[in-house]
C-alpha cells in the first residue's frame, strides 16, 4: 500500500510496474522488489481493540450513524451537554460521528481533542482520534493516487510519495500508541511490522516482527511478512525459509490464504533465483489444491525442463 523511498530508491518505482511489463533487475534486492508487486493487499492494517474492549461507537445513537443527519435541536442538544457536562464523553463522541458522517474532518478533531482534554485518557475518544487519523491519511493517499494516475507529473508522484509516506507513519503512530495502552493487544504487531517494512525501516519492522513470532496465533502471519522484509532486502535464503515457515507451520496451522500466498511468493523468488529444485518443490505442494493443480503441473513441467537444460 505505501512505501516512502523516493526516487533514488527505487523501490516506489519498482512496486508500482505491472508484472509483465518489468524491467531486468541488476540485483537480488530489486528482484525481491518486482516479485512482491503481485502482493501489495497485506494484512489489514488497522486493528481494532479485542472483543472485550469497550466499543467507542457504541454510544452513539443510530441518527448519527455515516450517511443520516441528526436534527439541529438535537445537535444544539449537544453542545449543551459538552458546556454544562464537559468530563461526561458520549455528547464528544455523538457529535464527532456526526460531524464524521458530514466529512467535516477539522471539526471531528476539534470535538475529539476538547473531548480528551475534558477526559483525558478516555479510550473511547482516543480510540475515535486515533481512527480519524488513519482515516483521513487514507483518504489524502487516495486522491493523491487517483491524481496521480489521470495527470501523470512529477508534482502529482511526489504528492503520492508524500501521502504514501504520511498513511505509513499514521499507522506507525496509531499501532505503537495503542500497544503501549494495551500490551495484550499483540495483533497490532504485524499492522505495527507492515507500516515499519513500507517507511523502510527493515530492522526495526525485523523485531517487530520477532516478536510476534513468539505468539502461536500470529506465528503464519509474522513469517509472511518476514519473508517480505528478507525479500526486499534481497535476502533470498532467509526470505525463503521465512516463507516456508508461514506456510508449513502446523500449530497452529496457517489460514489457505495464507499458505497459498507464502508458496507463491516462495515458488517466484526460488525460480527467480534459479533455484529450481526449490521452486520445483513449492510448486508441488501448491499442486496439492485441487482446484489449481493442472497450472502448478503445467509449471512444474517447465521448471524439469529448464533443469535439464
Amino acid at each position: 500500500m505505501v512505501r516512502p523511498i523516493g526516487r533514488n530508491g527505487g523501490f516506489l518505482d519498482n512496486f508500482r510496474m505491472k508484472a509483465d511489463s518489468r524491467p531486468v533487475a541488476s540485483s537480488s534486492a530489486e528482484r525481491g522488489q518486482q516479485l512482491l508487486s503481485r502482493f501489495l493487499d497485506v494484512d489489514e492494517l488497522l486493528v481494532r481493540p479485542t472483543a472485550d474492549a469497550q466499543d467507542p461507537f457504541k454510544s452513539v445513537s443510530e441518527d448519527s450513524l455515516p450517511g443520516k443527519r441528526i436534527s439541529l435541536e438535537r445537535h444544539q442538544q449537544l453542545e449543551q451537554d459538552i458546556l454544562h457536562a464537559p468530563a461526561h464523553p458520549a455528547p464528544y463522541l455523538e457529535l464527532a460521528e456526526f460531524y464524521k458522517a458530514q466529512g467535516r474532518w477539522k471539526d471531528v478533531r476539534r470535538v475529539l481533542h476538547q473531548g480528551i482534554v475534558h477526559n483525558p485518557g478516555n479510550e473511547d475518544l482516543v480510540f475515535f482520534l486515533e481512527e480519524i487519523s488513519i482515516q483521513c491519511a487514507n483518504e489524502e493517499w487516495v486522491r493523491a493516487k487517483r491524481e496521480a494516475n489521470r495527470y501523470p507529473s512529477e508534482e502529482n508522484r511526489a504528492n503520492l510519495d508524500r501521502a504514501e509516506m504520511d498513511l505509513s507513519n499514521a499507522r506507525i503512530a496509531v499501532c505503537e500508541a495503542r500497544f503501549g495502552r494495551h500490551p495484550d493487544q499483540i495483533d497490532l504487531l504485524i499492522p505495527w511490522a507492515i507500516a515499519l517494512r513500507q517507511l523502510g525501516r527493515m530492522e526495526d519492522s525485523v523485531r517487530c516482527l520477532r516478536r510476534a513470532q513468539e505468539h502461536p496465533e500470529l506465528r503464519s502471519r509474522a513469517s509472511l511478512q518476514l519473508g517480505m522484509a528478507y525479500q526486499q532486502q534481497g535476502f533470498v535464503l532467509e526470505a525463503l525459509a521465512a516463507y516456508r515457515c508461514a506456510a508449513l507451520f502446523r500449530a497452529p496451522p496457517p489460514s489457505p490464504e495464507l499458505r497459498q500466498r507464502a508458496l507463491e511468493l516462495a515458488a517466484d523468488l526460488a525460480e527467480e533465483s534459479n533455484l529450481i529444485d526449490s521452486a520445483i518443490r513449492y510448486c508441488e505442494l501448491l499442486a496439492e489444491n485441487a482446484s489449481s493443480e493442472s497450472t502448478w503441473h503445467e509449471r512444474i513441467a517447465k521448471l524439469k525442463l529448464m533443469q535439464q537444460s
